[in-house]
């Protein structure tokens, strides 16, 4: 049974953000486009029934959008809106809240326990090392084999993570 009421995404910015919204529109499901800026892919989507900038946190406006526009669901592409989601279950009235609990999800979103939990069911991962602020990380970088993937924790010490790849690519 397809809802009558329309489904909300939010990340319409993206790519995957627009497969969502195709996804969903080509079966019939309608479809609320949320973007980061009136530019976004998902906007111009013909399965865009309406389409809506997000503005700032979404605990300050996303439940009155909700209510406005009678919201049967929503879900969210990255993961920090899928971290103000959660934390937004149970607030929306009879929106469902299509992302996993609060807990649930920060365990999925930390890798180091993610990695953990795997080998403990026996299964490979590959050697891992998460760089943390006023760690030594020159010393660590040049006692790997090899950087698969780098990944940052903020902003600011990717800045600092930049800082030192050209640092070491330089010598």
């Amino acid at each position: 049974m397809l809802p009558s009421r329309p489904v909300a995404v939010l990340g319409a910015d993206s790519p995957i953000g627009l497969t969502v919204i195709r996804e969903l529109g080509a079966r019939g499901v309608p479809v609320i486009a949320l973007g980061k800026g009136p530019r976004a892919l998902g906007r111009h989507s013909r399965y865009t029934r309406h389409f809506a900038v997000m503005q700032g946190p979404l605990a300050d406006w996303l439940p009155q959008f909700v209510a406005e526009h009678g919201v049967e669901a929503v879900f969210a592409i990255s993961e920090h809106h899928l971290l103000e989601l959660a934390a937004l279950k149970g607030t929306l009235d009879d929106c469902k809240v299509l992302c996993p609990n609060a807990d649930r999800l920060a365990l999925v979103l930390d890798k180091q326990r993610t990695l953990e939990v795997a080998a403990g069911l026996g299964i490979d991962v590959p050697q891992s090392w998460q760089p943390l602020p006023g760690e030594d990380f020159a010393g660590r970088y040049f006692s790997l084999g090899w950087v698969v993937f780098l990944r940052w924790l903020t902003c600011l010490f990717f800045v600092g993570l930049t800082s030192l790849c050209i640092q070491l690519d330089s010598i």
